[in-house]
């Protein structure tokens, strides 16, 4: 990741429909992000929820949690409150990236590097929901350590893609 920061800090790094960001500027928003948590002594293992509208905000807020060390769970912010709130305290988070947080967390002055980690270390949880009855009837969660993480960003780099592909989003 600081490779490509340093290496390609005026390339395109991310793109959505109504923007898109750089290298540079990805470093920086996630070094923003990054500089908040540790603030908050929020790092390896720990779990931060991110709840935001779909944009590239919720990439750059994944980038800074993982530079922190902590882990994140990512739910759209139109899901309903009862299935945050239970995702939340299940997988005991320290903190709901919101918007609000999320404007906050750009005024921080942006921290370069980031928290050293083990392979097996927890990077992201997803959570599946079940209905029943307009109710959540269950929920299950899968964790994923960092190891996971790197493979997958190895096999995108074996992959190739250049500056005019794009990764589509559902």
């Amino acid at each position: 990741m600081e490779q490509n920061f340093r290496e390609k800090s005026k390339q395109n790094a991310l793109k959505d429909s109504s923007r898109t960001i750089t290298f540079g500027e990805l470093d920086t928003i996630s070094g923003k992000i990054y500089s908040f948590l540790r603030s908050r002594n929020i790092g390896r293992e720990d779990v931060v929820l991110i709840n935001l509208p779909r944009s590239l905000s919720v990439v750059c807020a994944m980038v800074g949690v993982l530079r922190s060390g902590a882990a994140y769970i990512v739910m759209d912010a139109g899901d309903p409150v009862e299935k945050v709130k239970y995702a939340f305290n299940e997988s005991q988070s320290k903190l709901l990236l919101d918007a609000d947080i999320y404007t906050q967390m750009m005024n921080a002055e942006p921290a370069a590097g980031y928290e050293k980690r083990e392979p097996h270390d927890l990077a992201y949880v997803i959570y599946t929901f079940a209905f029943q009855d307009k109710n959540y009837g269950y929920a299950s969660a899968v964790a994923i350590c960092l190891l996971v993480v790197i493979l997958l960003i190895h096999l995108i780099q074996t992959v190739c893609f250049k500056e005019k592909d794009e990764v589509k989003q559902a």
